[in-house]
């Protein structure tokens, strides 16, 4: 009788197991009856579409299991894959411990957090940027004399988590030689092919007027915080708006509630945003730009959901971790504050990683709009955005400020 039981408690499995992979048959066959779903989970048979994704530079995937690692690498002639067997799932964990310590310690130890961070972006150089960079053909792309090319990292897996932008070693004294991610190439992130192609139809879309309209929103204090609440906004907001005069119409809100700022977002081609931002612990679809009255009106991601931003091409996100998803198991979907304007139809954000500094923000947010107008004969060019932070940060960085201060800025976007 033991026996008997036995086999039809396994004929149970089996038939449950028949049952599921046969709804699991149905369902892809009916998702690929979809329109643009015809190739849904199949390998595809011509590289091509894939190639033009990387017509602009290349998009880069990184791996790591416990299976093995590599990285996906696409460009506009080629697609392969670039093993990267130093970038284990061990060591990735170690690094990755180590860089969360110094980006959440970086305002109260800040060297043993300076220490930790170039410890952790020294080994990711090593075992992943540099391998990476050194097997991409660059002489397939159209460079300008003294430029960099631009790269799009794909923001899944462990570099939602590793900063490869920030990647390489600050310990070793410069050479002719690249020692840094940053000195080869100008880092741009996108969470999918899909949301490239979606961020480029709307740059597309979406025309630069001769004069723009900005939207500068400060809160110099934040309620319901006390002292941490304080930022010191003005020198940011005061340095903005004499760049951005004579290009655009200026509109500072200080201290802005929903029902002031959600209207504006509307209408404006750029939106600044210099006041905090909390990335929610257990929901990310929770974390938040704080205004006036967030306390009883938060202005979350999930609000941008119900949005569509007609008219706005640029955030600029200067608020602490605009850009993170502290929930490791949606890290992979893009669920942050920035990832919530490019869902709402915004093409390029500038966002940040980690606690920043407001001395370092008011630098670079100033050398940012500086550098969207100097090649453009004084006019705004939000196409150019990935270059402009690129160079906001060299100058940054020129000027002896520490890897962990610049490391947080990103772009992301085409």
């Amino acid at each position: 009788m033991e026996l008997t039981t036995s086999l039809e408690a396994k004929d149970e499995i089996r038939i449950r197991r028949h049952q599921s992979a046969e709804q699991y048959t149905n369902l892809v066959d009916a998702i690929r009856q979809k329109e643009g779903f015809k190739d849904f989970l199949r390998l595809p048979s011509d590289l091509t579409h894939l190639q033009e994704h990387g017509s602009e530079g290349p998009i880069i995937y990184v791996n790591a299991s416990g299976y093995g690692s590599d990285a996906l690498i696409i460009t506009k002639k080629d697609v392969y894959s670039l093993p990267l067997p130093l970038f284990d799932i061990d060591s990735v964990t170690e690094n990755a411990v180590l860089f969360l310590f110094a980006s959440n310690n970086v305002n109260s130890n800040y060297d043993a957090a300076k220490q930790a961070y170039e410890k952790a972006m020294r080994w990711l150089w090593d075992v992943a940027g540099k391998p990476i960079l050194d097997s991409i053909d660059f002489s397939q792309y159209d460079i300008e004399p003294n430029k960099k090319p631009r790269v799009f990292w794909v923001s899944t897996g462990w570099i939602s988590v590793l900063p490869i932008h920030a990647a390489g070693d600050f310990s070793s004294m410069p050479t002719d030689e690249p020692f840094s991610v940053h000195e080869w190439v100008i880092s741009s992130y996108i969470a999918s092919l899909r949301a490239l192609a979606f961020a480029r139809d709307q740059a597309r879309k979406l025309k630069t007027p001769q004069i723009l309209h900005a939207l500068l929103v400060a809160m110099p204090t934040t309620p319901g915080m006390g002292d941490t609440g304080n930022l010191n906004v003005e020198p940011e907001m005061a340095s903005l708006k004499e760049t951005l005069t004579g290009s655009a119409f200026v509109n500072t809100l200080r201290n802005g509630r929903l029902s002031e700022v959600r209207p504006e977002l509307e209408t404006c081609h750029i939106a600044h945003f210099a006041c905090h931002g909390v990335a929610n612990h257990e929901d990310p679809s929770l974390s938040t730009i704080r205004l006036e009255d967030w306390e009883k009106k938060p202005l979350r991601v999930r609000a941008f959901l119900r949005m569509y931003l007609r008219k706005c091409q640029l955030v600029y996100l200067s608020a602490c971790e605009s850009s993170l998803s502290k929930d490791i198991r949606l890290r992979d979907e893009g669920i942050h504050v920035a990832g919530a304007f490019h869902m709402a139809g915004v093409p390029h954000a500038i966002s940040t990683l980690w606690p920043i500094s407001d001395k370092v923000s008011v630098e670079v947010a100033s050398s940012f709009y500086k550098f969207l107008k100097e090649d453009n004969d004084g006019v705004v060019d939000v196409g150019c955005s990935a270059v402009a932070l690129h160079s906001s940060v060299q100058k940054l960085r020129e000027s002896g400020v520490s890897a962990i201060l610049w490391g947080p800025y990103i772009h992301s976007g085409p």
